[in-house]
Parts: C-alpha cells; structure tokens; sequence
C-alpha cells in the first residue's frame, strides 16, 4: 500500500565538490573596493527571446550565451515591475525602464514621482488586466554563484516560470531538509506556446547535489551581504518584451538549437530526434561552443 510520504520521496542527494576558493577571495576584495569607491559589479543572465532555448550572460561589455548552466543560489527575492504600454515604437518602448517597480513584491515606486504604491491592492497586479495575465510582471530574482566565477549571477525569473520555481524551492529542496545555498542547481529551459502561437521559454530546475558544510557557510555570509545591501533597481531587460518579427525570427532559429527536451529524453532511455538523425550531422550543423565564464 502507498505511503503519503511517498510523495516527497526522490532520489539521494549526493554530496558534490564546488571550487569557492576563487571566489570567496575576490568577493572579499571587492567588498572592500565597494567601501572605497562604492557601485558594484553586476554579471546578469536572463531567459532568451521568443522561445530561443538559451541563457544570455552579460557583464555590461560582452555577451555570451548558454544553453543550461550550474551554481548555487545564494539569495532570492520577489520583484515586481509595471513596464510602459507598448507604443508605434515597439523598439523604444522595450527600451524603457519599469514606470513602477517593486524589489520586494510588497511595496513598488514610481519612477516619475517617487510615489509608494501597495502591490497587494495595487490594480495593475490583478489578472485579466493584461488580457489573461496581469500589467505588473510578478517576477522571482536569483543571485546564483556559479565555480570559477567570483560575481554571482543575477536572473530574474518570468512570471511564467514561477510555478516551476517555487515546487523546486517547496518540494525538492526544503521537504528534502535542505537549504538552497547547500545545493547545486542546473538551471535548463523548455518551451511553451502561447494562445497567440509565440513560443517562449521556460526555466527548469534540478538538484545536481550537495556541497560541504565549509562551502555552505561561505554561501551563507556571501548570501548575507547581498541581503544587507541596497537592492539593485530593476532593469529595462530584466523582462522579455519584443515586437513579433522578433518572436517570428526567434521561432525559425529555434530549430537549429540543440534541444533541451531531447537531453531530458535520453537521460530516461528514451529515443530523441538527435538519435534519429544521421551519422556526423548535428542539428545546427556544427558542435555547440563551450562558453568559458572565466573569461567575463
């Protein structure tokens, strides 16, 4: 007979080794240049346009891009951000800061006025004022250290992966007594199609394994600092808002990526297109290039 717990049931955690040597070396000099000349660093990734199955990396000067990638969330908060109406110019619209953003999903500013608005009773938050969805964009921001690299990584979840994120958060790593900052997450994307028929992406989680308790205690205090400082404004790019030749564009490119699906269809033995197709051949014609974040 079934058990109740079986459900919360999942495969052993395995422990994992995390090099954080480099990066618990740098963080702690660039807390003390923050001190000196404050800003800080920024090393941000958000979720590919119109359905493309990868990740873009950018440090402000150059851009890469991922198909799946691993680290360890070492902070998280909601945030919440009314973007402008679109107007003729689809592409100077995009451009625009949020008109009203929130970093703790609680309280959000006018940008204009500085005025304090309660995102609870606030009616751009409520569904159906955005056809079925909501205005205001209910987001999910992760500062994710990834090894080797000593910025944590900054990724705004879309309101459309938030269902996903918060069973992975709930289901996989708490009601398994673990903390996000002990585990390694990989972090993929899959696709949807809108009843408009625009393909977008969305994140998928997985627990690859457990760190030491040294590293989790640096996690900790490097998750620390970022909490007791000042929360970063929200950007014009941390949401996805292109015009549809884009979206068309990104559809017809999307075949040439490797696919995250077959990966998933493998792994559990079973046939994926890739297998299908003919010896020496890949789907985009060439082998994928290997990003070296290092080299941000």
């Amino acid at each position: 007979m079934a058990n109740i717990m079986d459900l919360f049931s999942q495969a052993e955690v395995v422990d994992v080794k995390f090099d954080i040597d480099k990066a618990k070396g740098i963080f702690e000099r660039i807390k003390q240049a923050q001190d000196a000349v404050g800003g800080r660093p920024r090393l941000k990734a958000k979720v590919g346009s119109g359905g493309v199955k990868v990740f873009q990396f950018t440090n402000g000067s150059k851009d890469i891009v991922m198909e799946k990638f691993q680290g360890i969330i070492i902070a998280h908060h909601k945030s919440n951000a009314l973007f402008p109406a679109a107007a003729d110019d689809e592409v100077e619209a995009m451009n625009k800061p949020p008109v009203c953003a929130s970093t703790d999903g609680i309280t959000g500013v006018v940008r204009e006025t500085g005025e304090c608005r309660n995102c609870e009773d606030c009616p751009h938050n409520i569904f159906g004022t955005d056809g079925k969805g909501k205005e205001c964009k209910n987001m999910h921001r992760l500062y994710i250290l990834m090894e080797g690299c000593p910025i944590p990584v900054t990724l705004s979840l879309p309101p459309t992966s938030l269902e996903l994120w918060r069973n992975y958060a709930l289901m996989d790593v708490a009601a398994a007594g673990l903390d996000m900052m002990e585990v390694v997450t990989e972090f993929g994307l899959t696709n949807e199609v809108n009843e408009a028929g625009q393909k977008y992406s969305i994140v998928n989680f997985r627990i690859v394994g457990k760190v030491s308790e040294e590293v989790k205690a640096i996690c900790a205090d490097m998750g620390g600092a970022i909490e007791q400082s000042p929360r970063l404004a929200i950007a014009a790019d941390e949401y996805n808002r292109e015009p549809t030749p884009v979206l068309e564009q990104a559809d017809e490119e999307d075949d040439k990526l490797p696919d995250w699906d077959a990966e998933n269809a493998e792994a559990k033995g079973e046939p994926s297109e890739v297998e299908t197709a003919s010896e020496g051949e890949s789907e985009n014609g060439a082998e994928p290039e290997e990003v070296d974040i290092d080299n941000l």
